[in-house]
C-alpha cells in the first residue's frame, strides 16, 4: 500500500508540474517582513484582505499586508486575537484544567471586509496516550467549533460544536472546516 501511494505521489507531481511548465506558471519564494508567529497552525486570507495565522496555542494574530514591490512583502499592521485561549480544559472526569491554551486545527473565513467572521476549530493542546508519552489526563472530547464576530473592536465568541473527539496525540486530531 506504502509503494502504491508513493507512485500516486509521484506520478501526480509529475504531472502537475508537466502542466505548469506548459502553461508558463511558475511560482518564487519571498518573505514577509515584520512577522512574529510561534508554531503556527493554519493560514487563511479573510474579506478583509487580512492574512490570519493560527498558533498552536490558540493565538490567532489577523496581518494587514503592503506589497512594495516584487517579491516585497510588509505587515503594516498586526491585530492579536486570544479568545479562543479562553474556552477551558478539562479531564476525561469533567474537572477543569487551568491550561490557558487551545491547539487550534482549522479555520475558515466568511462574512465581509467590515464584518469577518470567523470559524476556530480547536482541542485542548496536551499530549498524551500512554506508553512513552504518558496519559497526562487528557479531554479525549475536547474538540470544539466555534464562530467569532468583530463587533467595533472587540471579538465575540458562540460555541457551535461541542465535545468533538480528538486523538491523545498532538496532530493526529485533524479537524478541518469546510463550506461548499
Amino acid at each position: 500500500m506504502k509503494l502504491n501511494c508513493t507512485i500516486l505521489c509521484c506520478f501526480f507531481t509529475l504531472v502537475t508540474f508537466g502542466v505548469f511548465a506548459q502553461s508558463g506558471i511558475s511560482f518564487t519564494s519571498s518573505t514577509l517582513a515584520g512577522v512574529n508567529v510561534s508554531n503556527p497552525t493554519v493560514l487563511a486570507f479573510g474579506p478583509d484582505n487580512r492574512l490570519y495565522v493560527t498558533q498552536q496555542d490558540g493565538i490567532i494574530l489577523a496581518y494587514t499586508i503592503q506589497k512594495n514591490g516584487p517579491n516585497n512583502y510588509a505587515v503594516t499592521n498586526t491585530e492579536t486575537i486570544s479568545i479562543v485561549k479562553t474556552i477551558a480544559n478539562h479531564n476525561d472526569r469533567g474537572g477543569v484544567i487551568s491550561f490557558a491554551q487551545r491547539q487550534v486545527t482549522g479555520l475558515v473565513i466568511t462574512g465581509t471586509a467590515a464584518n469577518p467572521i470567523l470559524y476556530v476549530c480547536s482541542s485542548d493542546p496536551r499530549i498524551g496516550g500512554g506508553g512513552e508519552l504518558g496519559d497526562i489526563d487528557l479531554d479525549t472530547n475536547s474538540g470544539t467549533i466555534s464562530k467569532l464576530t468583530k463587533s467595533g473592536s472587540t471579538w465575540q465568541m458562540v460555541h457551535l460544536v461541542r465535545g468533538l473527539p480528538r486523538c491523545r496525540a498532538r496532530w493526529k486530531y485533524q479537524c478541518r472546516i469546510t463550506f461548499k
